[in-house]
C-alpha cells in the first residue's frame, strides 16, 4: 500500500505506530486509517509513495 507523501509514519514501540496527517479534513485520516488497518491485517507492505 502506498501512503500519501504529506504524512509522517513513526514506530513508537514493538507493535505501536503513529501516523501524523498534515493539511487534511477529518474524513481523509479516517479513510486512511481503515486502509492501513486492512493492509496490515492482510500482511501487505506499507511504504511511502
Amino acid at each position: 500500500m502506498a501512503l500519501p507523501e504529506d504524512l509522517i509514519l513513526a514506530r513508537l514501540g514493538g507493535y505501536e505506530f503513529t501516523v501524523i496527517v498534515l493539511d487534511t479534513d477529518l474524513r481523509d485520516p479516517q479513510s486512511l486509517a481503515e486502509r492501513l488497518r486492512r493492509a496490515v491485517l492482510a500482511g501487505l507492505p506499507v511504504q511511502p509513495g
